[in-house]
């Protein structure tokens, strides 16, 4: 039994934990109250914008949608918790710091924009498919930001074994 305490995967897993249990207890200081909120914001008015671009009149003001369909990107509608989940398996796994950083500065990039795709979505089906907007709010998108994480992550550590290998 003490083996496998002493194992690898569980001390990647109590790291894994450890850190991320930091990271979201960081979300409740009073700082990350107001950097959520501009946050929002931002992915409200940079989807507008991409609506408006493609046709889909659209306005907001701060993080809500304006008009008749008009939604309101929440704080919890941010992907930070998402972007805490893969900082925290990144940051538990053994590498080096600077593969570290590379995996938590292109995850957090691409979580983002997938994230910023997900609003995008998630304005036009209020308004052209109401009736499957909770479907693709609370199933769906959860499903792919989860999946997604997984598979950065799984390219990200392969990607840092090769490298190793390729060095010894």
């Amino acid at each position: 039994m003490r083996r496998w305490l002493d194992g690898p995967v569980t001390r990647f897993f109590m790291r894994f934990v450890a850190i991320s249990g930091a990271l979201f207890a960081l979300s409740f200081l009073p700082f990350a109250e107001g950097a959520v909120q501009h946050l929002v914001a931002l992915d409200a008015k940079w989807s507008a914008l991409f609506l408006t671009m493609t046709g889909e009149a659209s306005k907001v003001q701060g993080a809500t949608f304006l008009g008749p369909k008009g939604i309101i990107v929440m704080p919890a509608c941010s992907a930070l918790e998402y972007v805490w989940f893969l900082c925290a398996a990144v940051l538990a796994f053994p590498a080096p710091g600077l593969k570290r950083a590379i995996g938590i500065g292109a995850g957090t990039v691409a979580l983002l924009l997938l994230n910023l795709t997900r609003i995008i979505t998630l304005q036009v089906a209020s308004v052209h498919f109401p009736e499957a907007f909770p479907f693709i709010h609370e199933e769906l998108w959860s499903v792919v930001l989860v999946s997604s994480i997984l598979l950065f992550y799984i390219l990200w550590m392969n990607w840092v074994q090769r490298e190793s290998h390729a060095v010894a």
